[in-house]
């Protein structure tokens, strides 16, 4: 990399280019050492229609003559054979030369192996991972073995799926670390690092976020979390550098308490130059070729340096910008038959799109202070080519009680949490009959418990009342309640209300909230995620209609959540009458 001046910069005529940003500084003649095409989470079918949009990457890839094609996992929904048969027809013919056909990197994932043995459970998928992924590797007809390292060009490479253990992953590393002193080491794996780019904290993996610290050089190149690159949460850097490369599939993301969430289609892949300073990171839509976001490309000076790595998330948040809702708009706040309030708000205006809108709902406390005591998340536009006019956000009826009177505020908030002037409404609500309390406790008295799964091992309280997992704080936890308690007949409405305080250690941990059958663990309701941090009390609900077939009794489940523990304030159960 090089430094100068402004005035050296001047007096060169322009012979050097501006990073992005901080002003770093690269010399506008130097060739790159390749090209690389990056996509990953393709998730095709069985058929070729299912790989049209690998297929239109492969052709974007080619207009822009890559010289690598990296696929980083979970290529197939399922083990497809013909799938896989599907993708190697298209790469051949989209690049018929086989003597100039671009160096091919794939990265081996669950989905890969998931329904390789026919009629088995779902949890022996990694059992089988390794058969499957050997046979993936023939039906693909991929040269390099699943789990291999080389050197391109002058950088070394190391390729990992996903089940490798971690000592064969750590010493590939130090190996290569050892054997290339000052260059960068590209590491092409499907799990990113947890807690680095977008929703890695709930589907990253710390182990290589340990090793990786050790080696500084690393350029991780990711997927599995799958999301939408019109934003710059999909880059890191820290203690090294991540690169994901998003998803070329659907996207659901995690935002705060929606159950309501849908499918987002993507259509997002990388093409990465390499030169000697830099990485020079551009983003693409398949459906037309477009780069997204043309003026900021990222651009990864090379060697990392902590100190001046702009990727890190204090810089990029520093930058980014803050949506705001148009001039004189206004929040609505309407109550149906039901109890259920819905807020109708214009999306923001300019060009800066909220990546969420957050909605927060205040009660007066004894004082006659607003306090918080719920609110929910919706995303934006930000993903859209074209924006939307308008957005609602429906709270359920266990949210408030009858008679008192409720503040609303909407936020638009920027991909780090920065928000924008609310919009307020406040609303009487109304009485609204038909529902029945069958428990209304506060904590877990007698007839609950808090178990860690799938042992179903007591976990107690601490000294303040917490619950934690004794052990893992990977596995699944369950608040259970009373047998019998959701004992009625189909079509029985029934209604969870819950006030908690959740605290969560590391920044943007998630736990994921879903009520089960206690019995059969068939979903009752969708799955929402908590507040990150330790935003106070708040309250989540959960609702549902009685399936013909149940047990009568239901676990509320808590999965991921990196050192989280939950205290229970308030746990009501209602039904219909």
């Amino acid at each position: 990399m090089h430094n100068i001046t402004r005035q050296g910069f001047l007096r060169a005529g322009g012979a050097f280019a501006f990073a992005p940003f901080a002003g770093t500084l690269f010399a506008a003649d130097e060739k790159p050492l390749f090209r690389m095409g990056v996509m990953t989470d393709t998730h095709v079918g069985t058929t070729l229609e299912s790989c049209s949009r690998v297929k239109a990457a492969l052709e974007l890839f080619r207009s822009k003559g890559v010289d690598m094609v990296v696929n980083n996992g979970d290529i197939a929904d399922h083990f497809y054979p013909s799938g896989y048969r599907a993708l190697r027809q298209i790469y051949n013919s989209t690049f018929p030369d086989a003597a100039a056909r671009p160096r091919e990197v794939w990265v081996y994932a669950w989905h890969d192996a998931f329904d390789f043995k026919k009629g088995a459970p779902r949890s022996d998928t990694v059992k089988y991972s390794g058969e499957a992924f050997a046979e993936v590797r023939r039906l693909l007809e991929a040269s390099d073995p699943v789990t291999t390292s080389f050197t391109f060009r002058g950088i070394p490479m190391i390729v990992f799926q996903q089940f490798d253990k971690p000592e064969t992953f750590e010493s590939m590393v130090a190996e290569a670390a050892a054997a290339n002193p000052g260059k960068p080491i590209f590491v092409f794996s499907h799990v990113p690092a947890a807690g680095t780019v977008y929703n890695s904290w709930n589907w990253g993996d710390m182990l290589q976020r340990k090793i990786y610290r050790k080696y500084p050089q690393v350029v991780d190149f990711s997927g599995h979390v799958h999301g939408s690159l019109r934003n710059d949460l999909f880059i890191w850097q820290k203690e090294f550098t991540v690169i994901n490369s998003g998803c070329l599939q659907v996207w659901g993301g995690v935002p705060v308490n929606d159950d309501a969430t849908k499918s987002k289609q993507e259509y997002g892949v990388l093409t990465v130059d390499v030169f000697p300073s830099r990485l020079l990171v551009r983003r693409h839509d398949v459906r037309d070729g477009s780069e997204i976001d043309p003026e900021h490309p990222w651009n990864v000076a090379l060697p990392f340096s902590a100190a001046t790595a702009e990727y890190t998330p204090e810089r990029k948040k520093a930058r980014a910008a803050v949506p705001r809702y148009p001039e004189g708009a206004r929040l609505s706040a309407t109550v149906d038959a039901n109890g259920a309030v819905t807020l109708a708000f214009p999306e923001v205006s300019g060009t800066v799109r909220a990546f969420v809108h957050r909605a927060e709902i205040e009660r007066r406390d004894a004082e006659g202070r607003w306090t918080r005591y719920a609110l929910r998340d919706t995303f934006g536009d930000f993903h859209l080519a074209q924006a939307e006019p308008e957005r609602k956000i429906v709270f359920q009826s266990g949210y408030f009680s009858p008679g008192e009177r409720v503040r609303f505020t909407v936020h638009p908030l920027n991909a780090y949490g920065v928000a924008g002037k609310a919009l307020v409404a406040e609303l009487d609500i109304p009485e609204c009959g038909g529902f029945k309390t069958v428990f209304d406790v506060q904590g877990l008295p007698a007839g609950f418990g808090f178990l860690q799964c799938p042992k179903n091992t007591e976990c107690p309280p601490d000294a303040e009342g917490f619950y934690a997992p004794k052990n893992s704080t990977w596995s699944e936890l369950a608040m259970t309640m009373p047998e019998g308690a959701f004992a009625g007949p189909a079509k029985t409405r029934f209604r969870l209300v819950c006030d908690m305080d959740i605290r969560q250690k590391e920044e943007g941990s998630m736990w994921e909230l879903v009520l089960k059958d206690a019995e059969t663990g068939a979903l009752r309701t969708r799955m929402i995620h908590t507040c990150p941090g330790a935003p106070g009390v708040l309250r989540y609900v959960f609702e549902f209609s009685q399936p013909e077939k149940a047990s009568g009794s239901c676990k509320l489940s808590f999965r991921r959540g990196v050192g989280s523990r939950v205290r229970f304030v308030r746990v009501r159960l209602d039904r219909t009458v």
